[in-house]
């Protein structure tokens, strides 16, 4: 279990300001969801802080329910399930980190408002109906790391 848990923070921690932008948060916010202040999240995303596994389970709650909340939020559920809850192949990895680098360049404000422009790439990557299920799928997906780690499976 430990290596597994080790692996998925690790992948959160790369992704969390990606996913942060996504759903809008700001450090400050997501602080505030998780009974942190922004100085940790912003300690966790330069890496000047570990992520505890607590802190783990606690944004991967926040994010799901985010997910579950608001369903229109295509983007939010598509980058999760790329950056997060896919297979560890090398093509999986190469398509999270060209994700990763598409969203750093591009500012919160078009993000939140959808407008994404000049990033048509993410878009066609997110539309591969290969790499991202259905919207449903992605969710029930997305709650699996939790089962993972309660139920020690790796």
């Amino acid at each position: 279990m430990k290596k597994f848990t080790e692996h998925e923070i690790e992948k959160l921690t790369q992704s969390l300001p990606s996913i942060r932008k996504i759903a809008g948060w700001s450090s400050e916010e997501l602080g505030e969801l998780i009974g942190v202040t922004k100085q940790t999240i912003s300690n966790i995303e330069t890496r000047k802080s570990k992520m505890s596994k607590t802190q783990y389970i606690a944004i991967r709650t926040i994010i799901d329910y985010e997910i579950a909340e608001h369903p229109e939020n295509e983007l939010l559920a598509n980058v999760v399930n790329i950056l997060l809850d896919s297979e560890d192949t090398p093509e999986n990895e190469q398509k999270a980190k060209a994700t990763i680098e598409m969203l750093d360049k591009t500012s919160k404000t078009a993000i939140t408002n959808g407008a994404l422009a000049g990033v048509g790439a993410l878009f066609a990557l997110l539309a591969n109906p290969i790499v991202v299920p259905a919207i449903g799928s992605a969710i029930s997906a997305s709650s699996r790391w939790l089962k993972k780690i309660i139920t020690k499976e790796n």
